[in-house]
């Protein structure tokens, strides 16, 4: 394995990176190379073709194999760039680049580009990157917010400027430009899409609303509209959201995640790579001043980024709703409501919805669709055999498939616990105008809209204390003032009503989303997080360094929560269930133990049995996740 040493470092831009936190641990460039973590060492002044296959003899073979070329390049691109966080192949993605110039470039010696295609390179991919699937295109654009490849093109960028004769270094920098753009343009028509089915179903009878046309598609405003692939984000979608299925007969994306889910995770990865380049240096500092030698803040991400992701379940939910249907998306609490099913009342399921779209609010617009709602799940740092949230979840866990990190977004704590409020005399004066439009009691209304009464200066004091706290999450709403409560608990369910108005009223959405990131961007979360479990997260490191186990219990929260944005298929995106078999009913076990491997069977899931009563069986599954 190569070592980053070797290299010696451009000093112009070793600087400019460690500006954005991107030191040797990332990768490093110098010498007309660059090199991406450990991997191999790649020339930049002549990057290297893959093997091309055989173009053929006639005219007409040689410009068919040409255009096909240049799409499966493309494609192998996106396909490269959709891999999960932390696996950036610079080598790869160089190849394919390269190798799509060069069937350009037979192509232009046949006489096959016209000056509009040598004008425009983003014709190479816009096929390519309408056939991508939301999730995929969501993969793509978090791995341009990736430090791996802020260096890539950085390096490339460089090596352009002062190498006369890096023609491949200033193609392939272009390259890359072009399609981050073209990204971004097909993520914008997507999500334009869905806000405008959004109000096309909510005014019906708005004739001029109707009849406004979708966003005009990348292959007819860029790309060679002869055989371009339907778009299916750009027609009219005839309720495929509500199902969250969109088809297109020649590149079926079932149970993708819905435009809404898209936008979510494109603007988390804007805004976690923004806070980890503009937190770079005070990381670092903190990392200094408490004499850490040796680690950094991308190795303590690295830590989180290596850890499994889990979601803990109770047995008898596993084997009633996951088990029996594998190619059906996993209920949350809106798919059972939906079939007339809450376990947690209308309360619970008004402000979960108030929580999420406050966290989300792209999820906004629209009713609560199920599919497009998160499923809860946590990063397993302490490395528990049954998973990375037990207490209180079950003695059941369900682990994800590394692909699905790409598609989640990541909170220190509880959303219900971790999200911030901010009491500010317009929220104020909004909720009080609200109150009419409420179910609350009357009285109750009344009192704490009259200037002076005893209510209102009750609540006004319990706003006021917490004002006070410039940190304030939404576990200070728990506890009512005793005589709001005895008030409000006069009709049944106000109490539970009130809160969720509160939330809606109070709830920060901008500084709640300040504490989200995304898999590639995990460095963000550091900045919220306290001297020791920042100590944690580097012994961790430092232990992995050698040889030993790289498990981290932090303090201070339940855990780093997982919202898997989209919905989530047991068949596709389970990699292994493990369950504790004592806590299943005696008379049912050998029934479920049949389910369990006949699911693992069919489905590819490996299945653990983890028995509280057999210490070496538990010991032998903790030895294998480690």
């Amino acid at each position: 394995m190569s070592q980053i040493s070797n290299i010696r470092a451009d000093n112009v831009v070793r600087q400019e990176l460690q500006g954005r936190g991107i030191d040797a641990r990332t990768g490093v460039y110098g010498d007309h190379t660059v090199q991406l973590g450990t991997g191999l060492p790649i020339k930049l002044d002549a990057i290297k073709t893959p093997s091309l296959p055989y173009a053929g003899f006639f005219r007409a073979t040689k410009i068919a194999s040409g255009r096909a070329g240049i799409e499966q390049s493309a494609d192998g691109l996106l396909k490269q760039l959709t891999r999960q966080a932390g696996k950036l192949d610079a080598g790869k993605i160089l190849g394919l680049l390269k190798a799509g110039q060069t069937h350009f470039e037979r192509l232009n010696a046949l006489g096959q580009i016209t000056q509009a295609q040598k004008d425009n390179k983003l014709r190479m991919f816009t096929k390519s990157v309408e056939k991508l699937s939301n999730a995929d295109l969501a993969a793509v654009y978090q791995s341009f917010t990736s430090a791996e490849m802020d260096l890539l093109q950085t390096a490339l960028q460089r090596e352009g400027e002062i190498n006369p004769d890096a023609r491949d270094a200033r193609m392939a920098a272009s390259r890359l430009f072009d399609l981050q753009a073209l990204i971004l343009k097909e993520v914008s028509n997507r999500s334009a899409v869905g806000i405008l089915e959004d109000l096309k179903a909510k005014n019906p009878g708005d004739d001029t609303l109707q009849n406004v046309d979708t966003p005009k598609r990348l292959s007819a405003q860029w790309g060679d509209t002869e055989n371009a692939p339907e778009n299916p984000a750009n027609r009219p979608l005839n309720g495929a959201l509500d199902q969250n299925i969109v088809r297109n007969a020649a590149h079926p994306h079932e149970h993708d995640i819905s435009a809404a889910n898209l936008l979510t995770l494109v603007e988390v990865a804007a805004q976690s790579a923004g806070r980890r380049e503009k937190n770079a240096a005070v990381q670092a500092q903190r990392l200094a001043a408490r004499n850490i030698q040796g680690v950094s803040v991308k190795d303590m991400a690295d830590i989180m980024r290596q850890s499994e992701m889990t979601c803990n379940m109770t047995p008898e939910a596993l084997l009633k709703y996951i088990i029996p249907n594998p190619g059906q998306p996993i209920s949350n609490i809106f798919h059972l409501a939906k079939k007339g099913i809450k376990p947690k009342g209308d309360s619970y399921l008004q402000m979960r919805d108030a929580v999420e779209k406050n966290a989300f609010p792209e999820l906004s617009g629209h009713e609560a669709r199920p599919d497009e709602r998160p499923i809860y799940g946590s990063l397993n740092l302490a490395k528990d055999p049954i998973g990375g949230a037990t207490v209180g979840y079950g003695d059941a866990s369900i682990v994800f498939k590394p692909q699905v990190a790409k598609r989640t977004t990541y909170m220190l704590d509880d959303t219900f616990c971790a999200s911030r409020i901010s009491i500010t005399p317009e929220r104020k004066e909004a909720f009080y105008a609200l109150l009419d439009d409420t179910h609350l009691p009357h009285e109750f209304v009344t009192a704490l809209k009259t200037e002076g009464s005893k209510e209102r200066q009750t609540f006004e004091n319990w706003l006021n204390t917490i004002a006070q706290y410039p940190d304030a999450t939404l576990k200070r709403f728990d506890v009512l003032p005793a005589s709001l409560e005895a008030s409000l608990s006069r009709k049944q369910g106000a109490c539970d009503f009130f809160h969720t108005f509160l939330v809606q009223s109070f709830m920060d959405k901008d500084s709640t989303r300040g504490l989200i990131a995304t898999h590639d961007n995990l460095e963000s979360l550091i900045a919220n997080m306290d001297d020791i479990n920042g100590n944690a997260l580097a012994a961790a490191h430092l232990r992995k360094m050698n040889g030993g186990d790289p498990s981290v219990s932090l303090i201070g929260f339940q855990y780093i929560e997982a919202q898997i944005q989209g919905p989530v298929i047991p068949s596709r995106d389970i990699a292994e269930i493990r369950i504790t078999m004592a806590s299943v009913p005696e008379a049912q076990r050998s029934q479920a133990r049949r389910q369990l491997e006949q699911f693992g069977r069919q489905n590819g899931v490996k299945i653990t049995y983890l028995d509280e009563y057999d210490l070496t069986a538990v010991g032998n599954a903790k030895q294998r996740i480690e």
